[in-house]
């Protein structure tokens, strides 16, 4: 598959919720970066093993009726994709919401994911999060 295609497989799988369909996705060996550093699904992994604890660990947190994302540009440059979005949740554990504009850096090498690396706000999450 194409970078193109892989990252439009990956969003439509998301929009699902297809965690299973996300993994496949993915490389054996991973560079992932999901930035924080309170929120339990943030951090690095480097095993395709790993991924779908991240999107079980995070929407387990979310109201699933108030979590929406908002896909606004995709640029692909070879291996290379850039997913441009925003992203509004709302944590279950106590009622607060954040709404918040995304980058994921997405590198596809031989139909596979290689490199997810999510860019945003932390700070407005983290502070949704810890009641601050």
């Amino acid at each position: 598959m194409t970078t193109a295609e892989v990252v439009h497989a990956f969003l439509e799988r998301l929009g699902t919720g297809d965690v299973e369909g996300i993994n496949e996705l993915f490389a054996d060996d991973i560079d992932w970066w999901a930035p924080g550093n309170v929120l339990p699904w943030a951090g690095r992994r480097s095993r395709r093993s790993e991924v779908p604890e991240f999107f079980r660990v995070l929407e387990s947190a979310c109201v699933p009726a108030e979590t929406r994302v908002e896909v606004e540009m995709v640029l692909i440059d070879g291996e290379d994709a850039v997913v441009f979005g925003t992203y509004h949740r709302m944590f279950a554990k106590n009622g607060r919401s954040f709404d918040t504009p995304e980058a994921v850096h997405i590198r596809v090498v031989d139909g596979r994911i290689v490199r997810w690396h999510l860019y945003g706000d932390t700070g407005c999450v983290e502070d949704a999060w810890l009641d601050r």
